[in-house]
């Protein structure tokens, strides 16, 4: 019988750890043209799809790893870079990948040519999308925690991370940033409760779920 847990605090913890441990470095090794290439058009297309300055960029997007690789026994190519979104108290560890030669056959992929392969989500490719922000309703973590305890009507839910990204919500992005939570209501019975809420709008939900998932 395998055991799962799911959504526990201190997996997601360890996650947006290693995402941000290499905040300010150069994303590419020195030697990886390759990568320096698909780093120039990912900052590119990030900047033109969510009207981005450069200088916004710069205060607030900070890469910490990319590279390129193979997938699988495919011949496709991808690109892969992990980078910290920061806005306001709000810290968001994200990942985009895509793919930058389809087939052991085929040609790197100009900028041009990514755009409706980006646009479509092909070949498991995605890339950032947020709206420029400087300021968010809450004025800290803790405040906005409380605005979900409170959607929630339970204070057992605990901040899980700040993410531009979330899970079982559709769309799962949609720019905003949000805030996650977690929390235990009662073990014996393998019951907890999962939310979000929105930290521009202030919009959220919360529902009941299993802490423990048993295959």
């Amino acid at each position: 019988m395998m055991v799962t847990k799911s959504l526990l605090p201190s997996t997601i913890a360890i996650i947006v750890t290693l995402a941000i441990s290499s905040y300010g470095k150069q994303p590419c090794r020195d030697s990886d043209s390759l990568c320096f290439r698909y780093y120039k058009i990912w900052k590119d297309l990030v900047k033109d799809r969510n009207f981005l300055s450069e200088e916004y960029f710069q205060t607030h997007i900070f890469p910490t790893e990319a590279g390129t690789g193979p997938r699988g026994k495919s011949g496709d190519v991808d690109f892969v870079i992990w980078y910290k979104v920061k806005i306001d108290w709000a810290e968001m560890a994200c990942y985009n990948q895509f793919v930058i030669k389809i087939g052991e056959a085929g040609t790197y992929l100009t900028e041009k040519e990514l755009v409706p392969i980006l646009i479509k989500g092909a070949y498991g490719s995605s890339i950032l999308k947020m709206i420029p922000l400087e300021k968010l309703k809450y004025s800290s973590q803790e405040e906005a925690v409380k605005a979900l305890q409170e959607i929630a009507n339970c204070d057992r839910l605990k901040f899980r991370a700040a993410s531009l990204y979330v899970p079982g919500r559709i769309p799962r992005v949609d720019g905003y940033p949000y805030l996650l939570g977690w929390g235990e209501i009662d073990e014996s019975e393998n019951k907890c409760i999962v939310g979000y809420i929105n930290l521009v709008t202030g919009e959220g939900q919360a529902h009941e779920t299993v802490c423990v998932i048993y295959n």
